[in-house]
């Protein structure tokens, strides 16, 4: 199975449904992966689960649009997935050290997290599927190795 196409796959899945409900077991679904060894694969390729994932691209969609619109963060809020203005502005708080109101007010530069693109490229040099490996041969000058020897005796 080709891990990398099926979890960008996912990710684009979410990316177009950041405002809906993406519980771990749904994108399993679509990936055909087991919801356990699935979570694996995604931590293992993107480097963060796949809950923090869903969580930055959020809050980085919703500074966005706190920086670049004029709807109310509530609104902002509840279009992200937050239930409350209250739980936006804390996880908005902890994640990028502004409240809403202080980045719609002075517009400090942010740092969103952007989608992930996952690309895979191998240069296959054998025609038959393998890979060729270069090498190089090196004379080197001799050198001496010092070294301790010890017999060690196992019991049966």
């Amino acid at each position: 199975m080709n891990y990398i196409k099926t979890v960008q796959e996912v990710i684009d899945y979410i990316e177009k449904n950041l405002s809906e409900d993406l519980s771990i077991e749904t994108l399993s679904n679509l990936a055909y992966i087991s919801p356990y060894h699935f979570s694996r694969i995604f931590k293992g390729l993107i480097g963060i689960t796949i809950q923090e994932y869903i969580r930055r691209r959020r809050l980085s969609e919703g500074a966005n649009q706190l920086l670049n619109s004029n709807k109310n963060i509530l609104g902002v809020a509840i279009e992200f997935g937050f239930n409350s203005h209250e739980v936006f502005s804390r996880a908005f708080k902890q994640y990028f050290s502004y409240t809403p109101l202080q980045v719609r007010k002075i517009k400090p530069k942010l740092y969103l997290y952007r989608k992930v693109e996952l690309y895979l490229n191998i240069n296959l040099k054998n025609i038959k599927g393998g890979i060729s490996m270069e090498y190089k041969i090196v004379e080197r000058d001799e050198i001496k190795l010092v070294g301790f020897t010890k017999r060690i005796i196992m019991p049966d």
